[in-house]
């Protein structure tokens, strides 16, 4: 019999507004390369495994600034090659300095709610599992 249902944080429960294929396609257009959002889809999943197995070696937050803006560096390059572009390093430099000053929040997928109240209703205890490394806390409002 199951008792208890765990959920991951991103990408389960909460997403990105705009989502980030939009975003990624944003920034490009400003710098003259137009792209459909839809082409992101794939090459930001390949690029977020990166990220994931990256993490697992060595938090994020325990790395120095300039390692973690390498990181980033290549995380953008896997982005664009796994998208057909090329990841030039100038035009890497270029999207991480447009995607500083990119606003956007997390929220929660629609379904979200209504499936976390009858999981509860049918009397399952409920827990989030994550590997983030900072305070969470603010989404909580979500």
């Amino acid at each position: 019999m199951i008792k208890a249902v765990f959920f991951d944080l991103y990408n389960t429960l909460v997403s990105y507004a705009p989502p980030r294929e939009e975003l990624e396609a944003r920034v490009l257009k400003d710098l003259g390369i137009d792209v459909s959002p839809e082409v992101f889809r794939r090459p930001l999943f390949i690029a977020d495994e990166f990220i994931y197995r990256e993490h697992a070696r060595s938090p994020i937050s325990k790395r120095s600034k300039e390692e973690t803006m390498v990181l980033y560096a290549q995380y953008q390059g896997i982005v664009l090659k796994e998208a057909g572009i090329d990841a030039s390093q100038e035009l890497v430099a270029s999207i991480l300095g447009k995607w500083q000053q990119v606003k956007f929040k997390m929220v929660l997928f629609d379904d979200v709610m209504p499936t976390l109240t009858h999981l509860r209703e049918l009397g399952l205890i409920l827990g989030l599992i994550s590997n983030v490394d900072r305070d969470i806390t603010p989404l909580s409002s979500l």
